[in-house]
């Protein structure tokens, strides 16, 4: 009995940890990249896409944003969610119908390491590993 106890608290302290390694913070991965061809040089032409996740207690802010190789940037997508951590450090999003359409869609998040890790299939059903650093430029 003893040991099924311990076991119970030293899992709902791992996940508590979890939470906490990404509670308040900003994260941030490259997410794609874009290249246009022009008949004219264009220092304009082409821009990487960035994630950017913003983890508030209950809620993260999920941004998707173009960065133009000439610093001007947009954003595609701009949406609060709310979201958990379960059992297994995976970051689950309960209202899924929200991301429809969007790059988060078919998005795994799960904090490995103290590292904040995506995984999704790519147009060949291949799994692509996104890194999320912490965003300093909140």
């Amino acid at each position: 009995m003893k040991t099924i106890f311990f076991v119970a608290i030293l899992s709902t302290t791992t996940m508590f940890s979890a939470q906490s390694q990404i509670i308040n913070k900003s994260f941030i991965a490259q997410i794609g990249t874009v290249c246009e061809e022009t008949s004219e040089p264009n220092p304009c032409a082409g821009y990487n896409i960035y994630l950017l996740l913003n983890f508030e207690k209950e809620y993260v802010t999920i941004i998707e944003k173009n960065i133009r190789t000439c610093k001007t940037e947009d954003t595609k997508f701009h949406l609060k969610t709310k979201w958990i951590l379960n059992k297994n450090r995976e970051v689950i999003f309960p209202d899924r119908d929200k991301l429809k359409n969007t790059f988060v869609e078919n998005l795994s998040l799960k904090v490995i390491n103290n590292t904040l890790i995506g995984y999704k299939p790519d147009w060949k059903k291949k799994i692509q590993e996104y890194k999320f650093e912490i965003n300093r430029a909140k």
